[in-house]
């Protein structure tokens, strides 16, 4: 749920398995295989979804951009939050992550953020190393290492 993080949805077949997990879109935008509404809570959109298909985990990327249903506390499957610019988002992730059963960070987030009721644990380097985008082009390079960003 949240924010589609990749340009186009092919890169879902990445997270297939031969265990059979799959991964579905819950949003409230278009490109989401199911949609929610603001009055709809995290349990209803569950059971409706848990029709069709079944729902084992609820993953949640930029919770401090794209708020999750109602009652998410609630829900009666596991969730966590997937989160990036803590840094930016401090007061509306206050307000959420504590909702969470598990949150995820970069290295930096799990050691300076501080949230009551939230513990946020390292996953993965954070908006790194796309290997589908990101690739050589065998052209030269002229800096050895760059950064950007704020």
């Amino acid at each position: 749920m949240g924010k589609t993080l990749w340009d186009d949805r092919a890169h879902l077949a990445l997270y297939h398995s031969e265990r059979g997990h799959a991964v579905r879109l819950l949003g409230m935008d278009d490109e989401a295989d199911y949609r929610f509404s603001a009055e709809e809570t995290e349990a209803d959109a569950v059971a409706r979804v848990s029709r069709d298909w079944p729902v084992d985990l609820l993953f949640c990327g930029c919770p401090e951009l794209y708020p999750p249903p109602r009652e998410i506390e609630h829900c009666p499957v596991r969730t966590a939050a997937y989160i990036s610019d803590w840094n930016l988002y401090q007061p509306q992730l206050e307000h959420n992550l504590a909702r969470f059963d598990l949150v995820l960070s970069d290295r930096l987030g799990t050691r300076e953020l501080r949230v009551e009721g939230a513990a946020p644990r390292f996953f993965q380097p954070v908006y790194s190393h796309r290997s589908l985008i990101h690739h050589d082009r065998g052209l030269p390079r002229d800096i050895d290492i760059l950064f950007l960003g704020l």
